[in-house]
């Protein structure tokens, strides 16, 4: 699997998968433990299991951004993963997908200011250099 911009995301695809993977098996695990036992489910399991469904939903989906196209990973698609991972199971794993994408988003536009505010410079530099062409001629 390729490798994220390190800056961006300071992690690797592969560690990534392995954290999602992680999420993803101890879900399956909660729900293996449920059904063997061949009872109906209260509210509060059938709760947790959908919040954790919803959660690896999630990161599914922005995991396949992260991986193929991370220029496309939105600021919501961070928030939404920060706000299941946190339903799902109380808090949020540092260096996570949901903090992969948070700071993939923020370098993002950090990197976009940048490019801006580099712009907004050439520009005023270049009219710097017409005004004084036009007072020196």
């Amino acid at each position: 699997m390729a490798q994220f911009n390190q800056q961006a995301t300071g992690s690797t695809a592969a560690q990534m998968q392995s954290e999602f993977t992680n999420r993803e098996d101890a879900a399956a695990n909660n729900q293996d433990a449920t059904v063997q036992t061949n009872t109906p489910l209260n509210p509060a399991e059938q709760s947790q299991l959908d919040r954790e469904a919803n959660y690896v939903e999630q990161a599914n989906k922005v995991a396949t951004k992260m991986a193929t196209k991370p220029e496309n990973v939105t600021k919501e698609d961070g928030d939404t993963m920060h706000s299941r991972e946190t339903k799902a199971y109380g808090n949020t794993e540092k260096g996570g997908i949901a903090s992969q994408a948070q700071n993939l988003v923020a370098s993002s536009v950090q990197q976009s200011y940048s490019s801006e505010l580099f712009y907004l410079l050439a520009c005023l530099y270049c009219n710097l250099l017409i005004l004084h062409l036009i007072v020196v001629l």
